[in-house]
């Protein structure tokens, strides 16, 4: 993937899959890609997870936008938005302290996802994704 879709200080748009061009589609993977990247530094120093924090969530919020207005299904950003979670557990599980809870949400669809971890143990403490 070319490096200009990827960049986790100036990540592209989140909906840029929807079109039917190749060149969206590798920008849509380049979202989640740069996403990716700054969920695998959320939980580095406990001091810098909050900032961190809304980071991500800033991302997720575009998404959300993007499903809201119709450039994304449903479906399409559930997929995206459950991918950054496991991506949150596989992070929680490589920091270097515990706590107990720490979610991101989908907010125009209510959907949420939180994860915590207890004496080094990390894992999903609750999500509401459809099965």
């Amino acid at each position: 993937m070319n490096d200009r879709w990827v960049d986790r200080h100036a990540p592209t748009a989140p909906d840029g899959g929807t079109g039917g061009r190749s060149d969206n589609t590798v920008q849509w993977a380049g979202w989640l890609k740069s996403a990716q990247q700054r969920v695998g530094e959320l939980f580095l120093t406990q001091p810098g997870l909050r900032g961190h924090l809304i980071q991500v969530q800033g991302e997720l919020n575009r998404l959300s936008k993007a499903i809201k207005d119709g450039k994304l299904t449903l479906e399409e950003g559930l997929l995206l938005f459950a991918s950054i979670g496991q991506d949150m557990v596989r992070s929680a599980g490589r920091a270097k302290f515990d706590f107990e809870d720490v979610g991101i949400t989908l907010p125009r669809q209510g959907y949420e996802f939180h994860v915590c971890r207890f004496n080094g143990e990390a894992g999903v403490l609750w999500h509401n994704l459809p099965k």
